[in-house]
């Protein structure tokens, strides 16, 4: 412990991907707005001053931009700067490939334990799953009279860098989305 005081300034970087943030110093909100992706904390510090900064990580659908053609009209789900993916071993009732995300639809967190990897979040949600059914083992079907049909899924997500550490299992990150 020390009885110096220091006029000085902490730049507090708010990375592009914050959607919602808080900081505070010894309690007391900061209310400043980013400049240049940083928040200056400009005052005379003394010994125990205490900055607290919170970034709130929610899970959000993102777009990718229209010219990457294998990715448009699909969306993938991050949780602040994580990327999502479904795989097959978390999504036995269906194919991952044909999962549909559902714009509206709420995406639950929850802690969960993978083996090898320790505790992290993984995100839950309502959506559909293409029925299969019809195709068999064609690469190709008549288009005229086909109507897709969809069946409501459960689905679990896992971070990105988690997947393939199970079993072998198909995977997706970019969905579609209705």
């Amino acid at each position: 412990e020390s009885d110096v005081s220091v006029p000085a300034s902490i730049f507090i970087r708010i990375p592009g991907w914050v959607r919602d943030f808080s900081v505070k110093i010894n309690g007391d909100n900061v209310n400043d707005e980013p400049v240049k992706g940083y928040i200056e904390l400009k005052k005379v510090w003394k010994a125990g001053d205490l900055v607290d900064v919170v970034f709130a990580m929610r899970p959000e659908l993102v777009l990718c931009h229209p010219f990457s053609e294998e990715n448009r009209g699909r969306a993938a789900v991050k949780r602040g700067p994580m990327v999502y993916c479904a795989e097959g071993v978390d999504n036995r009732e269906f194919d991952v490939r044909t999962l549909v995300l559902n714009y509206d639809s709420e995406i639950k967190e929850q802690m969960e334990e993978i083996e090898s990897l320790g505790r992290l979040v993984a995100l839950s949600g309502k959506g559909l799953a293409q029925d299969l059914s019809d195709w068999g083992e064609n690469l190709y079907i008549p288009a005229n009279g086909h109507i897709s049909r969809r069946k409501p899924v459960e689905y679990k997500l896992i971070p990105y860098f988690a997947w393939a550490n199970r079993e072998a299992s198909p995977m997706v990150v970019w969905m579609d989305f209705a």
